[in-house]
């Protein structure tokens, strides 16, 4: 059903509906308690306001979720050896922080690394946590979490395994700048 075919069929259904009776806004809102993915792209299409800006911000979400990325390039870096690539995806001054080394070479900086994050591998249980943690403009923290049992919804707090990243929008790439505690 293309977009132009949506604002009718949903006043279709909502005509049909008429008990309650609800206007598009409504039914809309009513349908994001059950799917709300699908709600931001009806209320979109539907020109509902709230439902634009949310579709605005999960596309700049979507274009700047690459601070899982970068945390993703750093581990595979890592387990691949390549010690230019795990350099490149860190802030110099972590870098120096990490190795206690005022002028770390990649290799050195791989080392710490390793030993740090070696055994972390997104086959064996490892995977991000998922909602957004934003510290300010242009920076975000990323949780990598262990779960052995397989992706998992948290409805309450759970104590989890996990290693924490803060990346800095630096140059339109992220760089991670921080390591440790949320």
């Amino acid at each position: 059903m293309t977009g132009s075919a949506i604002a009718p069929a949903v006043d279709r259904i909502l005509e049909r509906l008429k008990s309650p009776s609800l206007t598009r806004e409504e039914w809309v809102d009513r349908f994001a308690e059950r799917c709300p993915y699908a709600a931001i792209e009806f209320g979109t299409i539907l020109q509902i306001e709230p439902y634009l800006k949310l579709a605005e911000e999960a596309t700049l979400a979507s274009a700047n979720w690459r601070p899982q990325e970068t945390v993703r390039r750093l581990i595979q870096a890592i387990a691949d050896r390549n010690a230019a690539d795990a350099f490149a995806l860190m802030d110099p001054q972590l870098a120096r922080d990490v190795t206690g080394v005022d002028s770390p070479s990649p290799d050195q900086l791989l080392e710490q690394a390793t030993r740090m994050y070696g055994g972390v591998t997104f086959d064996a249980g490892w995977g991000f946590a998922t909602a957004r943690r934003e510290r300010g403009p242009g920076v975000e923290v990323v949780k990598l979490v262990h779960n052995p049992g397989g992706p998992a919804i948290a409805w309450e707090p759970t104590v989890v395994v996990a290693h924490v990243f803060t990346l800095r929008l630096i140059d339109d790439e992220w760089m991670i700048v921080r390591l440790g505690d949320d």
